[in-house]
């Protein structure tokens, strides 16, 4: 159980990276990348103390706080395209669109984690 709530973990924060570097730039998979999901990874199966369950409910608010800007962003660019006058680009106001609510569900499902790791720091 703990292995599988653990890959799990790992699995949703390997798509929110991912998707913050398909929204953000090109995607140039290396080192680093996989160098933040192992110790996110770490983090949370080292975790022991309420202090350190605090600290992972940060890094996930901060998360999500940084998913909803970039949400913000791209509703914005939505906008642009729709006042387009090239009917070739319409069509990206609803891919901006889409982004934006991915995102949204993304950064409420890290205030979701945020919550359980404050539950388990008991606050």
């Amino acid at each position: 159980m703990k292995f599988t709530k653990l890959a799990s973990i790992a699995a949703l924060s390997g798509s929110i990276v991912l998707l913050g570097a398909c929204a953000d730039q090109v995607v140039r998979p290396g080192a680093s990348h996989q160098h933040e999901l192992q110790s996110m990874a770490q983090t949370i199966e080292q975790a022991k103390t309420p202090a350190d369950h605090l600290a992972i409910a940060l890094r996930y608010e901060q998360e999500a706080d940084r998913l909803l800007r970039m949400a913000q962003s791209h509703e914005a660019m939505a906008q642009t395209y729709e006042k387009t006058d090239n009917p070739k680009l319409i069509n990206n106001a609803r891919h901006c669109r889409r982004i934006a609510q991915h995102l949204r569900t993304v950064a409420e499902e890290m205030k979701t984690l945020a919550q359980t790791h404050r539950q388990m720091a008991g606050q």
